[in-house]
């Protein structure tokens, strides 16, 4: 009965050893290896994920991922980027010592992120061995390939991200949605129409002359009740029309800023 449990009990914990990335020794090579549960899904909206353009030609992937690993301690060795477009031309990126400001590890491109939220960070030589909880964050990329043409700005394009140990078993792959931030790709719009607008007329309309009383409502008298002078009324009774005259002799002057009528200044 002893014997039976130990037959049993060695093959579970050498699972357990192999999860946790030890290597086994050639007598133990007919024990099958299982493969390490491992779950990742895109943990933002796409217009957060974008992949831009840079200004060198280059291509930035930005994704907003989420691990989590049924057996703590589960090893990744290195991960793969894969855009629906042939490409073999990823870069490394600079290290955080390199390309920081505070804090803040900053992409190729004048973007930034908190050092704890770049997940390639953790992509060591010794691997990366996950913890028992979630862990979020972001993994960039950078090639020299260039986003084809036929992706426009504002696009969606999938791109799919496959995680890998040492021995180049694939432990999880997911596809995540990436935005494409092209404003270089914009559609040429056509000159600005804010000076034509200002410059154009409606058909039939005139311009009032600038010295005329009737471009500018009526208006009260300094000095009155609030209410039209009755002058200015009754000279729109009677004329039709304000008469010169009476318009710069009763109108404020902001209607008339002309001479005065020297004949009819008073005196002290």
């Amino acid at each position: 009965m002893v014997v039976l449990q130990k037959k049993r009990f060695l093959p579970e914990r050498l699972e357990q050893l192999i999860r946790l990335g030890f290597l086994m020794p050639p007598e133990y090579g007919g024990i099958k290896k299982p493969v390490p549960l491992l779950t990742v899904e895109q943990a933002a909206h796409d217009i957060e994920c974008p992949i831009m353009d840079l200004p060198d030609g280059r291509t930035l992937y930005i994704l907003w991922l989420s691990l989590v690993a049924d057996v703590p301690g589960t090893r990744l060795d290195y991960y793969r980027v894969e855009p629906p477009w042939p490409d073999s031309n990823f870069e490394s990126l600079p290290s955080f010592k390199e390309s920081h400001v505070g804090e803040y590890y900053k992409l190729p491109g004048g973007l930034d992120f908190p050092r704890e939220d770049i997940l390639n960070f953790n992509f060591v030589k010794s691997g990366w061995r996950l913890p028992g909880n979630r862990v979020t964050g972001v993994l960039c990329a950078v090639s020299t390939t260039a986003i084809p043409d036929e992706f426009k700005h504002g696009a969606t394009i999938p791109v799919t991200v496959r995680f890998f140990n040492r021995t180049g078993q694939q432990l999880a792959a997911t596809t995540a949605i990436l935005w494409a931030d092209r404003p270089a790709h914009l559609p040429q719009r056509a000159k600005r129409l804010g000076a034509k607008v200002r410059g154009v007329k409606p058909k039939g309309a005139s311009n009032p002359p600038a010295n005329s009383a009737m471009a500018l409502p009526p208006r009260s008298i300094p000095g009155s009740s609030g209410q039209p002078s009755n002058l200015w009324a009754e000279s729109i009774e009677e004329n039709g029309s304000p008469t010169a005259t009476r318009v710069r002799t009763h109108a404020p002057r902001a209607f008339v800023p002309e001479e005065r009528d020297e004949t009819t200044r008073r005196r002290p």
